[in-house]
């Protein structure tokens, strides 16, 4: 059984900059164009591999190095990853989930440390766009975190489907429950989000409750997907 962790981060293009909600900006060298050929090598952990592209290009982003991603590129934590205009791209990773992300989308693949059986602690920072993150389920007596942070909420995956968009800046669940935390108000209350409930606005520091449509749900899933 996996989890399934959906993001949806919808930007406007204002000349030439895009922008979301909450004033995040995307960095100043997005989009770019990348040399072909392979990265440099690291140090940091593998973590996973470019599993398919569909569209456009899409980049890799490793210390002050650039590169074209193809199918079958490693990623290491610590990398960055970008889409182009038009393109989309799902990402294996090591303890078995799968990253879906749209394009004009930008993604920080912080960490990940997988020991088979044991141990798994993930952290993922989502710059701006949207994507889907379907989390491996780890055996009841493996110990087991993953932690994915948007410019105003920290989520905590244990065991459910959630979804986040930028432009209205809504965080909602859709199965099971996810715990999140504001990081606009610290002071805020920690929420455990129900199936079917969902909050909009959270850059203001509060949660006010938001009716999700099916039809907005549908719009997120078809557009990131690349089956």
């Amino acid at each position: 059984m996996k989890i399934l962790l959906l993001l949806c981060f919808p930007v406007l293009v204002l000349l030439g900059c895009e922008q979301t909600k909450t004033g995040e900006k995307k960095p100043a060298d997005y989009p770019f164009v990348a040399d072909k050929g392979p990265l440099p090598a690291t140090a940091a952990a593998e973590i996973g591999f470019v599993e398919k592209i569909v569209g456009g290009n899409v980049e890799i982003r490793r210390g002050a190095d650039r590169r074209q991603a193809e199918v079958g590129t490693r990623l290491h934590a610590g990398d960055f990853i970008y889409t182009m205009k038009a393109a989309k791209v799902r990402v294996k990773l090591h303890d078995g989930s799968i990253l879906w992300m749209k394009d004009m989308s930008a993604m920080h693949l912080a960490n990940l440390d997988y020991r088979e059986g044991v141990e798994r602690k993930g952290a993922m920072e989502l710059i701006v766009g949207r994507f889907i993150l379907e989390v491996a389920k780890m055996k009841e007596n493996v110990r087991s975190s993953f932690e994915v942070t948007t410019p105003t909420v920290v989520a905590g995956v244990r065991g459910t489907r959630f979804w986040s968009c930028t432009l209205i800046d809504c965080f909602g669940t859709l199965e099971g429950l996810v715990e999140i935390k504001s990081k606009v108000n610290p002071a805020l209350e920690t929420r455990q989000v129900a199936a079917g409930n969902a909050f909009v606005n959270t850059h203001k520091g509060q949660w006010i409750p938001y009716d999700a449509k099916p039809e907005l749900i549908k719009e997120i899933t078809d557009s990131v997907y690349t089956e």
